[in-house]
């Protein structure tokens, strides 16, 4: 009998090798095919912008059950990131911060984008003018989709609306 036991032990320490084995194969090959830049992002092969890591951005809040979102930027950063909203939600900015900011849908390469004059501003067009402390902008999501927007002043403050219908 202990024979068997140690058999049947064998190979379950033997199969639990392999998968472990083969989960490192699995990650090994994700990262050659997905390969990151000096950025931590992947790189798009149909163009040479860079693709916002979804990770980067933290895990999405669902603010599905409400009709307005209010967005503080401070220090640089949007309070809420990364969000999922429903069809026709206004989402506010404010900012809280001694410094301007902005905000402005990413569209491809949006270097040397500069934000609108506040006259230029409009409503069917997602992109804010500089906001100084305590000043804030809206914007009314009236299409579904995937919105990544950013501050044209600071290159590392970024933000992602989803606009399920």
């Amino acid at each position: 009998m202990n024979k068997k036991v140690l058999l049947i032990f064998g190979g379950v320490v033997g199969a639990a090798a392999l998968t472990g084995l083969v989960v490192v194969l699995v990650i090994m090959f994700v990262n050659i095919v997905s390969p990151k830049n000096d950025n931590n992002t992947v790189s798009d092969s149909n163009s040479n912008h860079l693709l916002e890591n979804q990770a980067d951005l933290g895990s999405q809040e669902n603010f599905m059950a409400q009709s307005q979102v209010d967005i503080d930027i401070s220090k640089n950063s949007y309070a809420h990131k990364n969000i999922r909203i429903k069809k026709d939600t206004v989402v506010v900015w404010t900012n809280t911060d001694s410094t301007q900011h902005s905000v402005m849908q990413k569209d491809g390469d949006s270097a040397g984008h500069k934000a609108p004059e506040p006259n230029e501003v409009r409503s069917d067009k997602f992109s804010s003018a500089l906001l100084k402390k305590g000043e804030k902008y809206n914007f009314t999501f009236s299409k579904g989709g995937i919105y990544n927007y950013h501050c044209t002043l600071h290159d590392d403050e970024l933000g992602r609306i989803s606009v399920l219908d």
